[in-house]
């Protein structure tokens, strides 16, 4: 019995290594990395030079930590196409001014994240100045590609933690405690925080219900980065597009930037959306200081790149609890053939003691005869006497 149980549990060994090996796929790595920077949507120089553009160092700046730093190929792109998506992993798709994405535009957006193994961050806006189109772009893209995650037709100002003017948001608050995006939010802290120059904010979307990420667990959405706890929604025009997940004049801490893992048809695709753009348009997320205040966005930034260009899908997820079943049935294998052993060395020992009671026994035996050949003689000797 004992011989059969541990042999069932190898088997179990055997077959989970049989299909973990079965269900593993192949990542092909390239020596380097393609990022597609979008521009051709009004978020920065048309022709994507941006020689004389006010964002001209910063950007520079941007670019030399993703292609010095990081050794990534960066493409600034003045349209979105089948071309110029070709062959990248990483697409940042600011939000749009002055334009709406074309069906083409979306459908091109769509089947290349259905690709499989893509990370698109994309950016997005307040409704200041009744500007709904740009979230509402950015929710088409959203919808399209099958995220959760959707932008809050709404403005957040924060009258403490800003930059010069509450509408120059100083996210400040991180999500340390979710070991998922704890790595993205390293290097940014509450005393300096994040610039979210005009922003929304975000909302979850599951199941077609809206819910509030700051309060709700929405499946493979893990929230990065909130407004302060003064941050306050400034709705635009409440009556015709109110916030959908939210109320106007809401005060608190609201979700600004998301990550959701597991997208896509291979569920091996990753999103990021942030409240505002990380690049370009008016002052972006990157800045390391504004209006005299020193900022983290660098790291931030640089952070969300790395967590984006790092595959990661549900299989890997599922080999990875299998890996840990193998190494738990292998334990419990390795102790109950501990056991065993003690068992045998107990068998052993109750074969020592039965051996030494059966000497025992015949020790007494030979007593008790002894003992009965004593009385007999005595009791022959006291009958003479009589």
């Amino acid at each position: 019995m004992k011989k059969r149980t541990t042999t069932l549990l190898l088997l179990c060994v055997l077959t989970l290594a049989l299909v973990t090996t079965a269900i593993a796929t192949p990542i092909n790595a390239t020596s380097r990395l393609k990022i597609v920077i979008d521009l051709s949507h009004g978020q920065g120089p048309a022709n994507g030079n941006w020689t004389g553009n006010k964002l001209e160092a910063l950007m520079a700046d941007f670019e030399g930590n993703l292609t010095v730093v990081k050794g990534y190929d960066v493409v600034w792109a003045t349209e979105i196409s089948e071309a110029v998506l070709a062959d990248a992993q990483f697409l940042f798709l600011g939000s749009v001014y002055g334009k709406n994405l074309t069906d083409h535009e979306v459908d091109v957006i769509v089947n290349w994240f259905r690709q499989g193994e893509k990370t698109i961050w994309v950016g997005t806006d307040s409704d200041y100045g009744g500007y709904n189109y740009i979230i509402e772009n950015t929710n088409r893209v959203l919808r399209a590609i099958g995220s959760r995650i959707r932008a809050e037709p709404t403005s957040v100002e924060d009258p403490f933690s800003n930059c010069a003017s509450s509408y120059r948001v100083r996210a400040n608050v991180t999500n340390t405690a979710d070991p998922e995006v704890a790595g993205i939010v390293a290097g940014a802290n509450a005393t300096k925080g994040v610039l979210f120059h005009g922003p929304t904010i975000l909302y979850g979307f599951v199941d077609g219900i809206a819910v509030p990420l700051e309060t709700t667990t929405v499946p493979n959405v893990h929230w990065v980065m909130k407004t302060g706890p003064s941050g306050i929604l400034v709705d635009k025009d409440p009556t015709i597009y109110p916030p959908v997940a939210h109320e106007d004049g809401q005060e608190g801490s609201f979700v600004i930037m998301a990550v959701e893992k597991y997208a896509g048809p291979n569920e091996d695709c990753k999103i990021i959306v942030t409240g505002e753009n990380p690049y370009g348009g008016y002052q972006p997320g990157f800045s390391s200081e504004y209006y005299g205040y020193a900022l983290d966005g660098p790291s931030l930034v640089m952070n969300a790149v790395d967590w984006g260009v790092e595959v990661e899908s549900a299989a890997d997820a599922t080999m990875s609890e299998i890996s840990q079943l193998e190494s738990t049935i292998a334990a419990q294998a390795s102790e109950i053939n501990g056991l065993e052993a003690d068992i045998t060395d107990l068998e052993t020992t109750i074969s020592g003691l039965e051996a030494d009671l059966e000497g025992l026994r015949s020790l007494l035996y030979a007593a008790i005869g002894l003992a009965i050949i004593a009385i007999l003689i005595g009791a022959v000797g006291i009958f003479r006497r009589s």
